[in-house]
């Protein structure tokens, strides 16, 4: 399964954004539509998306509306993702929650710190379990899972249906087979060939130019943990197409090996 994730301010926007993608058939095979509430970046909240959106519900159930009209043409459910909150003062995830189900949701998933937090501190589970017993749709928990363990722990504390894993799978993809109390142990083969399918995966969806544009990112953490990793990070920085990206992963592969 997979989905697309969108983030916006206007119903309308949303609307049309949810028709035109689904009505390709590349992305028609979307498992679901995820509408970002909680974003905290700057050039986001700019533009009045994001977790900007925790401070209206009834627009926030508006959008959400607008977009589960689009998407039940298409059969393909919508999600949505929030925060605690605006700030400490301002915890509201419970009230959001409920404008998202009564707008038609599918679920929800919470990200357990507020905006003003943005990425710093701990997360506040507790905020996941009383959405949990606010909604009847699956509300599924986001904030600080990142050890073997830590899922279940957050299920005891929160009751939640199921988990959202974020910053922590950045050029860690093999994240969720840890959490799911697999090996953590990843050796260079595999290393070498995930990264190269995650490439090969986003030049046959949004061609060569731009994957390879887009996930630079990516490599900048993929590429991190042994000597001289620094080198590759600068070079898969360089404009080069999908053939010179593998030729400075197979390089990095080579280095990582002889460490």
């Amino acid at each position: 399964p997979w989905g697309i994730q969108l983030f916006g301010r206007d119903p309308d926007d949303f609307a049309f954004a949810i028709r035109r993608l689904l009505s390709e058939p590349l992305y028609r095979t979307s498992s679901f539509i995820d509408l970002n509430m909680g974003c905290p970046a700057p050039k986001v909240l700019k533009e009045g998306a994001g977790c900007s959106l925790m401070r209206d519900s009834q627009l926030v159930s508006r959008i959400v509306e607008a977009a589960v009209r689009a998407g039940s043409a298409f059969g393909c459910p919508v999600t949505a993702k929030i925060r605690s909150g605006i700030s400490a003062d301002a915890i509201n995830a419970v009230k959001i929650a409920r404008a998202i189900e009564q707008g038609g949701a599918a679920a929800v998933t919470v990200h357990a710190r507020t905006l003003d937090q943005y990425y710093r501190g701990k997360a506040d589970w507790q905020v996941i379990g009383h959405v949990k017993e606010a909604l009847s749709i699956p509300v599924f928990g986001n904030g600080d899972l990142e050890l073997p363990g830590d899922l279940e722990k957050m299920r005891s504390l929160t009751g939640c249906d199921g988990f959202m894993v974020g910053r922590a799978a950045r050029g860690n993809p093999f994240i969720f087979r840890a959490l799911r109390g697999g090996s953590a142990e990843v050796s260079t083969e595999e290393w070498l060939s995930v990264m190269i399918e995650h490439l090969d995966a986003s030049v046959e969806m949004l061609g060569e130019a731009v994957a390879v544009r887009e996930l630079r990112s990516h490599f900048s953490f993929y590429l991190r943990g042994f000597e001289g990793s620094a080198h590759f990070r600068r070079q898969v920085m360089e404009p080069t197409g999908r053939d010179g990206v593998v030729q400075i992963l197979r390089e990095a592969a080579r280095r990582r090996e002889a460490i």
